[in-house]
């Protein structure tokens, strides 16, 4: 197994934080937005997602800590395109999880890059159910 390089792990490990942070506050505004009869099962999944964000969040600062690094206190880009229709929200919160891939992938040991591909996966497989 190769050596860690532990500056490159904690680097990424910081953009996944961060990324993951700001996805929290992402998936709760997102959760605001939604109207109509079929909000109740589209804010609890958005829901759900802030609250796995966090974990996630939470995981790789506990991993950079164990590292013995700080982990960083900045969160992630907060784009909003003020639209409120559901199909656009739907789209937002794909966006940055697709942002989130191409920022992780860019680097990074085989166990953090495994470990990262594995969080996105499954954020992918959630929005495409429920974009269905």
């Amino acid at each position: 197994m190769a050596e860690l390089d532990k500056d490159r792990a904690v680097a990424l490990l910081n953009r996944i934080l961060e990324a993951e942070l700001a996805g929290v506050v992402r998936y709760t505004h997102y959760s605001f937005l939604v109207f109509g009869h079929n909000r109740i099962p589209i804010v609890s999944w958005l829901r759900e997602q802030a609250t796995e964000s966090l974990t996630h969040a939470q995981q790789a600062g506990e991993m950079i800590t164990l590292l013995g690094a700080y982990p960083s206190l900045a969160i992630g880009p907060l784009l909003d395109s003020h639209q409120t229709d559901i199909a656009a929200v739907m789209n937002q919160a794909a966006s940055g999880v697709l942002n989130f891939r191409g920022a992780q992938l860019n680097g990074g040991t085989a166990d953090v890059q495994l470990a990262a591909n594995n969080v996105v996966q499954f954020d992918i497989t959630g929005l495409q159910y429920v974009l269905q």
